[in-house]
């Protein structure tokens, strides 16, 4: 659940702040860009004041057609690191909310080892969507509920359950396509070198491996074209602090794992002061809301979160209506949004 401590730690405002500004107190005398950065973020992250709150448990009364549970990952600390999976949820609430469903967030009670929630003993989950990686007790935790499951960002091992997600390998073909477009040659990758799979078992980054596997199609590739950092923007602040530091050379261009990861490279670069995208362009990956809090705001591979996460509820809903449904693998191709944090060559 988001608090308005962490509202203010992302916006960097005082919580004292952002509580007279979420509840629209119209003694507080502020800028309008401001109180703009706190409310996008609160709506992208899910906040809600005790009002809206109310506002929503007085709409949703009895007029509910099925019930869904949405299941995190147990690992805050990942979920954190990427503001990605927090988006996600919340765009999977709206859906909800607009189709009249009643979504319930579950947490995994490792004592206990099942999904709970003030509500799980009065009402009967209809389909559970479970955002990220799982271990193989959660997932038989999850089976005890429903069998009605969709796993939305990874897809569930040997097919047993529906799943959801992007097409990470296309995504950074597109992304370097687009940069070779641009003119861009010297391209720098900055993220991990591993991930946890779908078992929270390590395994190579997808997204690290394809730009290797993409510019040694090139024949461009060597290992000084890679990164190696978390993907938090403070472990990207760190590894890219050094490096300069230490007399690196830069690129033109800078792909990124993630949005955080490209926050963090922003920071640096003008710690350096290095113009973006004068001196170095930077391609960001997800288009969260956060892309754009940033100045410039990030172009970014945009794997079309909204997308996913109506999929996710179309396919739950449907999977809800057929007594014996096959379980399906989507894969979520991207495009690109192009905002100001790239610069095209001159050939």
């Amino acid at each position: 659940m988001v608090r308005l401590k962490d509202i203010a730690e992302i916006t960097g405002f005082s919580i004292t702040t952002v509580s007279r500004i979420l509840n629209n107190d119209k003694t507080l005398r502020t800028s309008q860009n401001t109180k703009n950065i706190i409310k996008t973020v609160a709506e992208a992250t899910g906040y809600k004041t005790l009002n809206e709150k109310k506002k929503e448990r007085y709409k949703k009364k009895n007029s509910l057609s099925m019930v869904v549970g949405i299941i995190e990952m147990s690992s805050t600390n990942e979920v954190i690191k990427d503001p990605y999976y927090i988006y996600l949820k919340e765009f999977l609430e709206k859906v909800c909310r607009k189709n009249t469903i009643k979504s319930l967030s579950l947490t995994f009670d490792l004592k206990r080892q099942k999904y709970v929630n003030n509500d799980i003993s009065k009402l009967k989950v209809n389909g559970l969507i479970a955002i990220g990686r799982f271990s193989k007790l959660e997932v038989k935790a999850m089976e005890k509920l429903s069998k009605n499951i969709v796993f939305l960002d990874t897809a569930y091992p040997n097919g047993e359950y529906s799943s959801i997600a992007p097409d990470l390998e296309l995504g950074v073909k597109n992304g370097l396509d687009y940069l070779f477009e641009k003119g861009h040659r010297k391209i720098y990758f900055i993220g991990p070198t591993y991930a946890p799979n779908f078992f929270t078992n390590l395994a190579l980054e997808v997204r690290r491996e394809s730009f290797i596997k993409y510019m040694k199609e090139k024949k461009m590739y060597s290992d000084s074209l890679l990164l190696e950092c978390e993907r938090s923007s403070e472990s990207a602040e760190q590894v890219l602090r050094e490096y300069l530091l230490k007399g690196g050379s830069l690129p033109t261009a800078i792909f990124t794992v993630n949005e955080s990861v490209a926050i963090g490279v922003v920071k640096v670069l003008r710690e350096f002061g290095l113009n973006i995208p004068k001196d170095v362009s930077i391609l960001s990956y997800n288009n969260t809301i956060y892309s754009s809090l940033v100045s410039p705001a990030l172009s970014s591979v945009d794997i079309n979160c909204d997308y996913m996460a109506q999929l996710a509820i179309d396919l739950v809903v449907k999977q809800n209506q057929i007594k014996n449904f096959s379980p399906i693998k989507i894969l979520c191709s991207s495009i690109i949004s192009e905002k100001n944090s790239i610069k095209a060559l001159k050939g």
